[in-house]
């Protein structure tokens, strides 16, 4: 038995007597990331940009790489689980080359900003609370749950301040689909599931005056109604985190959108091919 299943099986048991408590213990876990400190490249290149903060019940730090005169566009970044601004090194650098202003937020409970969790929801929170201050954008790249967010953001977004592209990387098509593998990777019972799927419900609701269901955030649905941004969804077909057919369900879903392909990228998608595409994309 793996360490996961060992975790698993103790919160399985915690169920026998307490569901409730199971699922609470199960959902905090899935929202607590750890994290993770950039490495030397990575951090020497977020030593180069503008300090920005805004104030989202705590510190969120982000990064401005900026031309001297004239930037071309201006471009959010917006990292994965475990990440921060520093894995988008290769791609700001290449950015900056073409002159384009970028901008970069470490997301809750992420590099060096403050929290300790990372639901979804508040995630996008932030992420129009980004727009609003540094906005409009002219393009959004998201990775993993960061794609996933900036399908929401863009959703969200009233039309006029729509980017006009989008590149959305390794993203999932369904929240539900990714608590399937979460639970599938703890061999989490079916009591913990239910309990897990009740509290993340009520977590997703706090604060709401309407009330929210998990459906709400499907990137397949809120893709639909994003009719007036260019969308590249790239994905690799070898990806062991998001399988490739979740980014295909999402490209058919955007009214205006391209899939691009790569079979041995994985689910980092940081390949030289991957980054070619992906200005080539922004540039035209």
């Amino acid at each position: 038995m793996n360490k996961l299943h060992v975790l698993g099986s103790a919160i399985n048991t915690i169920a026998r007597l307490s569901p409730k408590l199971a699922g609470n213990i199960a959902v905090r876990l899935f929202i607590r990331p750890r994290r993770i400190s950039a490495k030397t490249s990575e951090q020497e290149c977020l030593n180069q940009a503008e300090l920005l903060t805004i104030d989202v019940g705590h510190s969120l730090v982000g990064y401005r790489w900026k031309v001297e005169e004239g930037s071309q566009q201006k471009v959010l970044l917006i990292h994965g689980w475990e990440s921060h601004s520093g894995r988008w090194q290769p791609l700001v650098q290449r950015l900056l080359k073409k002159g384009m202003e970028v901008i970069a937020f470490d997301g809750p409970a992420a590099g060096q900003s403050g929290g300790k969790e990372t639901p979804f929801n508040f995630y996008i929170d932030c992420l129009q609370q980004v727009e609003l201050h540094y906005g409009p954008f002219d393009a959004v790249v998201g990775h993993s749950l960061g794609g996933g967010a900036a399908v929401q953001l863009c959703a969200r977004l009233d039309t006029e301040r729509r980017p006009s592209r989008a590149v959305i990387m390794a993203a999932f098509d369904e929240s539900n689909h990714v608590f399937d593998r979460y639970h599938r990777m703890l061999n989490l019972s079916d009591r913990v599931r239910n309990a897990f799927d009740k509290h993340i419900t009520e977590l997703i609701n706090v604060g709401q005056d309407e009330e929210l269901a998990i459906g709400d955030f499907s990137n397949v649905a809120a893709a639909k109604t994003i009719n007036n941004t260019e969308a590249l969804i790239i994905h690799s077909t070898d990806d062991a985190v998001c399988p490739c057919h979740e980014g295909v369900a999402i490209h058919e879903a955007w009214p205006n959108a391209e899939l691009a392909t790569f079979k041995d990228e994985g689910h980092r998608l940081q390949g030289e091919h991957v980054l070619d595409k992906i200005v080539q994309f922004l540039e035209r």
